[in-house]
């Protein structure tokens, strides 16, 4: 008889014990979420903090400067500030980029075609860690297209 009127005292016991844990459960599932919102605020903080534009392959800068180019508005990030000086007494009238070959890691060869047809221009890159997308044009000199085959 022991046994059955000493199980309903130990029930309570446990329900009583389970009951005084759930505010100190609750307060740590609290704390466990304002400390996860803490540290993703601070993450996201830092990744905007110190987020720096892309690095550029000398081909993809010699693409995006030489569109900067024929719009008619190229930033100081892709190309150089004597190359821009001397692109504003000109304007390009340009359709499209026919075609870009990398000649080396410093310089490529855009094909444009316009109403007239396709010019060439060598295009010559400098790299400097520095720089925002690591390349930039240094110089772009129209060149005579030596055949229509060249291309």
């Amino acid at each position: 008889m022991n046994m059955k009127s000493k199980q309903p005292e130990t029930l309570l016991s446990i329900q009583e014990a389970i009951l005084g844990l759930k505010r100190p459960i609750k307060l740590y599932c609290i704390l466990a979420v304002a400390m996860n919102v803490i540290i993703l605020i601070g993450g996201m903080y830092v990744q905007f903090k110190n987020s720096q534009p892309a690095k550029y392959s000398s081909l993809e800068t010699c693409l995006y400067g030489m569109r900067e180019i024929i719009n008619n508005n190229p930033s100081e990030s892709l190309v150089n500030e004597s190359v821009i000086k001397e692109l504003k007494k000109t304007t390009f009238n340009v359709d499209k980029i026919h075609l870009i070959k990398l000649l080396t890691n410093y310089s490529c060869d855009v094909f444009l075609k316009d109403s007239k047809g396709v010019r060439r221009y060598l295009v010559t890159l400098e790299r400097n860690s520095k720089f925002d997308h690591m390349y930039k044009i240094f110089d772009v000199k129209g060149m005579k297209l030596d055949s229509r085959y060249q291309l």
